[in-house]
């Protein structure tokens, strides 16, 4: 599918766009505070700058990719509505649409980046559990091989590593 038959796609249903952009707002919000408070606990058990260094990547990731889809979803529902009006792309979308990815694309490497390092940090400190630690770096080396080789971003991968930490938070 071209970028204008997507934006011919995104002018006929724009609130449904504009629901899909702000959808992640509250999950990169949860993200983040789950993994403030898990990285509080872990550094409580010993891990110190470890966990906070990961923290950091984690945070550093989410503020890109969040101000990326900001900019993105904007941009495509103004060009989207441009097109409609005038049957013309503008030219200033390609960089609203590739800034979007590029963001995705630093929140994949900084969130997987992180979980590298939290993995480490609970292989450390045993809190909570080993097969925690290698169960998070495990999957963060997956999924920047996967950008690697793929050359593609999975954002998706960046929040399923917090959900995993959550439960057995819960469970320990």
């Amino acid at each position: 599918m071209s970028l204008d038959d997507k934006l011919d796609h995104i002018a006929k249903e724009p609130r449904y766009w504009t629901r899909m952009g702000v959808v992640w707002l509250p999950i990169l919000a949860l993200a983040v505070a789950g993994m403030t408070g898990f990285t509080y606990q872990l550094a409580s058990s010993g891990a110190g700058t470890l966990a906070y260094v990961a923290l950091g990547s984690f945070l550093f990731g989410a503020v890109a990719w969040l101000g990326g889809v900001l900019v993105q979803t904007t941009s495509i529902k103004r060009a989207a509505e441009l097109r409609a009006a005038s049957g013309r792309t503008p030219d200033w979308l390609e960089a609203g649409w590739n800034l979007g990815w590029w963001s995705e694309l630093t929140f994949v490497a900084a969130a997987n980046a992180s979980f590298i390092a939290y993995g480490a940090a609970m292989l450390d400190t045993g809190f909570p559990a080993s097969w925690m630690g290698w169960a998070a770096i495990i999957l963060g080396v997956v999924a920047l091989l996967m950008v690697g080789f793929v050359r593609e971003a999975f954002p998706q991968l960046g929040v399923i590593v917090p959900i995993v930490l959550g439960i057995a938070l819960l469970l320990h």
